[in-house]
């Protein structure tokens, strides 16, 4: 069965969205349904989104719901899958269905609860009240006037889908003086189990049939909260409703109370878990992984981020919850994307399958850090891998029951317990026989629970850890559902969304390999060879070196070997995408370059107007799709030197010179390249080595690498010495003022000496780079229709100051025709 789903983020101001079907598989359809950075970007404040779910496996209450920061607090829905047509329920077919959804209600706006705790550092303020269907009951005064009623028929049964959207805790829910039978979980129908009450954690939904075989009479329903945590307080709060008897009687002045179990009995919500057994039936099967292939131990922690000067609201530090001690730090590209175009920048794939540090998880931190650390780490996983995850909770900060759900999943829980997980004794005890089937488990306070499933649903899977503290939106692990077999997974999705900032366009990237393989990699490669000094003394790669150094290392991230001559046709490219963003920005406000996208960013406002002068530049805002900066070093005006050499003057011929091309091959043979930051990285002391490798940590793809300095002996082949300067100098191709200056500054101290020479060169760089992009004034005259050459050569005596120039360049094209027109007539 499939689903259209559509979405409009237009809640408030700045405010973006993101959209998932809570544990919902969606096989082969993985691209858009999943927390915001994992499988794709936020939608933006304003915008629509619409995508296509599909339901396989899934039969019974699922539920819905916003995955941005706390957007789902407020922005959720139940998600009921009926049995298919000519088939019907695994139990008593009930007499109606009602929705029950548990909630959390707070008096300020949740947005600015959960920005002001990721501002300070500490835990969000609590719910203020426990909701049911939207209200919070009778113990409210502000709600006893519109306390959710449920009516009921004597002597029917009635089936209650029941969602938990409370933001933290777990919740008891109970009828007075009826019991509840459960028959599904999460999607999945279960044995029947009659209880007086359910114990539900955030994110959990339930089926449950509820018989009215009491006298008519009101009866409250109720919700209360578990939280086991030390130190930390919470919404202890109550939420009723009513269940009402329809009939001829005199109804009581209160409700039928019941008591649920307290707010700290974890025993009691254990026991509620224990009892629930898949249906297991001929049909309904189930299909426990045994064989298992893969193992992994993964404590749910608290920790803490240490600020500067202990200036944060968590004792000084920062609160932060973690997966084996790695607290998830959102990138601005989504993960799926990342594997999906081969960007291993974006995160590492060595997250652990055991903590790093072992100790006595749940009898104190011992040995163990109370600080996490900050990462992006991935377990990759083979299509068709059998999984066991044991999640482990701790006592570092404070101990305390977690949610867990894996995105695109549902798992088998084989067992849950307390203390330490023991490999030799706990699993003699696992339930392999008929274990519930579900998406979303609590790991006991001072606990574990074993769950197991097969990587049989390729590019999904996120280990979500529902806690609602700072610093990493709810979520600190991330385990791939699969490794280099995507088994028929529908094509890469155009358009796929990428971040942009608000009133600017949203990057597309097509599915084009040349252009999602290598064209990343391949242009900081160059520019970082560029920048330090393998090109010729023309400015340009040799073939030698381009065989050398750039092919071989290019190789290793792409499918298809690339040749010399990809290479040419690959400069080529560059250029074309070079002189298509200097049309667009050359004599033009309002244009910015968007690092993250890739992308020249305009609003549609001065858009509209630009085209009204350049119609053909239509298709320009969406075509260019390369770092601007890079493109620069690799095709623009500068000339990249090594850093033991300077360009001084114009006519000094002796300024710019380069050692010949055999050494320098020798000298960039000592480095190894970095794919992660596109960097050249000596090896330790200086010394080559084969087996060295860089480092496996990436740096961030959004700031540019620390630039290196590349020391070379002296070979003889320059005409000025290192020591007569004191220092040497870099110029790497960029073309502003501010730049070339910081270039020049470094590592010279004597450079007010050659304040006339510098001089020059910054008038020769501004003359090149006028004469590059294209922005002579000659080239500005023709651009106006109206004018003839006569005109035009006349008009050219009028730019005799820099500063006439710049104030031309800053003009429309009418009023350019305005002001020569303008002059010459005062000069007639």
């Amino acid at each position: 069965m499939r689903m259209t789903m559509s979405k409009r983020t237009g809640c408030s101001e700045g405010m973006q969205g993101m959209q998932v079907t809570h544990g919902v598989k969606q096989p082969r359809n993985p691209w858009y349904d999943g927390p915001e950075n994992i499988t794709q970007c936020a939608i933006r404040q304003g915008h629509n989104f619409t995508y296509v779910v599909f339901f396989t496996e899934e039969e019974g209450t699922l539920w819905w719901h916003a995955h941005s920061d706390w957007t789902r607090a407020t922005v959720h829905g139940p998600l009921i899958v009926l049995p298919a047509l000519g088939t019907t329920y695994p139990f008593t077919q009930p007499y109606e269905e009602h929705t029950i959804v548990l909630g959390s209600w707070y008096k300020g706006d949740v947005m600015s609860i959960i920005s002001d705790a990721m501002y300070t550092g500490g835990r969000p303020n609590s719910s203020d009240a426990h909701t049911i269907n939207g209200q919070p009951g009778d113990l409210y005064p502000c709600s006893n006037q519109t306390t959710y009623r449920l009516k009921v028929k004597p002597g029917k049964t009635y089936l209650l889908r029941i969602v938990n959207a409370v933001m933290d805790e777990e919740i008891f829910f109970g009828i007075a003086n009826h019991n509840l039978t459960v028959v599904g979980q999460d999607g999945s129908y279960l044995k029947p189990v009659t209880t007086e009450y359910i114990s539900t954690t955030s994110g959990q939904t339930f089926d449950v049939l509820v018989t009215t075989n009491q006298d008519p009479s009101l009866y409250y329903m109720i919700a209360s909260p578990l939280f086991d945590g030390q130190y930390t307080p919470f919404d202890n709060s109550t939420s009723t409703a009513i269940l009402e008897y329809e009939g001829d009687y005199t109804p009581p002045s209160t409700p039928v109370f019941r008591f649920l179990p307290g707010c700290n009995d974890t025993d009691a919500a254990v026991r509620f878990s224990n009892r629930l057994r898949s249906l297991a039936s001929k049909e309904y099967p189930i299909d426990v992984p045994k064989n298992i292939t893969t193992k992994m131990l993964i404590t749910t922690d608290m920790n803490h981020i240490p600020c500067p000067n202990k200036s944060c609201a968590a004792h000084g530090d920062r609160l932060a919850s973690s997966l084996s001690n790695f607290s998830f730090v959102t990138r601005p590209i989504d993960i799926l994307q990342a594997y999906t175009r081969n960007w291993s920048s974006i995160y590492t794939t060595d997250f652990p399958d055991e903590p790093y540090v072992i100790y006595d998880y749940t009898g104190g931190k011992g040995n163990a850090s109370e600080f996490t650390t900050p990462a992006t780490r991935v377990k990759m996983l083979n299509y068709g891998e059998q999984v066991e995850m044991v999640f482990q909770g701790t006592t570092i900060v404070s101990p305390e029951s977690h949610p867990m759900h894996l995105h695109g999943y549902s798992f088998y829980v084989v067992g849950l317990g307390y203390g330490n997980f023991d490999y030799g004794s706990d699993p003699v005890s696992f339930n392999l026989i008929d274990p519930p089937k579900v998406n979303t488990i609590m790991v006991p306070s001072k606990g574990w629970a074993a769950i197991r499933f097969v990587a049989d649903n390729p590019d999904h899977g996120l280990d979500d850890l529902d806690e609602q503290y700072p610093f990493q939106q709810d979520c600190d692990g991330d385990s791939d559902g699969y490794g280099h077999d995507r088994r028929g997974s529908s094509p890469v999705p155009r358009p796929w969304i990428i971040f942009g900032a608000d009133n600017y366009l949203i990057q597309t990237i097509n599915n084009d390999e040349s252009l999602t393989t290598d064209v990343h990699f391949y242009k900081g490669l160059l520019a970082k060879a560029m920048k330090n000094g393998l090109r010729d003394a023309n400015g340009c790669l040799s073939k030698l070196n381009v065989e050398n150094f750039i092919l071989p290392r290019l190789n290793t991230k792409t499918r298809f070997p690339k040749t010399y001559s990809n290479y040419l046709s690959r400069m080529k490219w560059f250029k074309n995408q070079y002189n298509k963003i200097n049309e667009l920005m050359r004599n033009n406000f309002g244009f910015g370059w968007e690092p993250i996208g890739k992308k020249v960013t305009v609003s549609d406002e001065v858009w509209e107007e630009y085209l009204k002068s350049y119609p053909s530049h239509k298709k320009h805002r969406t075509e260019c799709s390369v770092d601007y900066d890079d493109l620069q070093l690799v095709v623009g005006v500068g000339t990249a030197t090594r850093n033991d050499s300077m360009a001084l003057d114009v006519d000094d011929n002796d300024a710019s010179i380069l050692g010949n091309e055999e050494n320098t091959i020798s000298w960039m043979e000592k480095f190894s390249c970095d794919v992660a930051s596109y960097a050249f990285i000596t090896p330790p002391n200086n010394t080559f080595d084969e087996s060295f490798q860089p480092p496996t940590t990436p740096s961030s793809p959004f700031e540019a690498p620390l630039g290196l300095m590349f020391n070379k002996e002296n070979t003889g082949q320059r005409k000025r010495s290192r020591s007569k300067y004191e220092g040497s100098s870099s110029f790497n191709g960029t073309n502003d003022h501010a730049r070339v200056l910081d270039n020049l500054s470094i590592g010279i101290d004597s450079f007010s000496t050659n304040f006339k020479r510098i001089y020059n060169l910054m008038e020769k760089r501004e003359r090149d780079r006028e004469i590059e992009k294209g922005t002579t004034i000659w080239d500005a005259l023709k651009d106006i229709p109206d004018l003839d050459n006569s005109t035009r050569f006349r008009a050219v005596e009028l730019f005799n100051t820099k500063t006439k120039k710049d104030m031309f360049f800053k003009m429309t094209p009418e009023e350019r025709s305005a002001w020569i027109l303008f002059n010459l007539k005062l000069t007639a």
